[in-house]
């Protein structure tokens, strides 16, 4: 079985284009300040390993406050990079986002980005499983989810 790091992968390890295709598919993401401040921000910057509880509220702050209000999420986005973020934790914040934001246009532009997201992930797995031998004919298990299904199927 071969685990891949699949959120585990830190943003800053991404090619510099796989990163840009990622940042400009956050156009269509809502560009309102109570959406992206008070929710995406919050969540993206919720895990304790990137920065100190301490720093977080004002790093919070300061990155509120500095950021393109026409195109807030190029500048989020870098930072997270910067800070050791990785694609599971950009996609949870995502997903809490999605759940929170109002209004269905908003909501659905949310998921378009998720979905194009897991499609570009998807493709780095590929790319990665091209350039390694693998004997095992055992399939991939991307999450525990899959760790688990395939446990119980065994």
């Amino acid at each position: 079985i071969w685990l891949f790091p699949y959120n585990f992968r830190k943003l800053s390890d991404l090619e510099p284009q796989m990163f840009e295709q990622i940042v400009n598919l956050t156009k269509s993401l809502p560009e309102e300040k109570k959406y992206w401040n008070k929710s995406f921000l919050s969540h993206l910057f919720n895990t304790r390993n990137l920065i100190s509880d301490i720093d977080l509220i004002d790093h919070r702050i300061k990155l509120s406050k500095e950021v393109d209000l026409d195109w807030p999420y190029q500048e989020i986005f870098n930072d997270y990079r910067k800070h050791g973020g990785t694609v599971g934790g950009l996609m949870d914040a995502l997903e809490k986002f999605k759940d929170e934001v109002v209004g269905e246009e908003k909501k659905t532009n949310i998921g378009q980005v998720i979905n194009e997201i897991e499609k570009l992930r998807e493709k780095m797995q590929n790319d990665i499983l091209e350039n390694v031998f693998c004997p095992s004919q055992l399939p991939l298990v991307k999450n525990i989810e899959d760790f688990e299904k395939m446990s119980k199927e065994k």
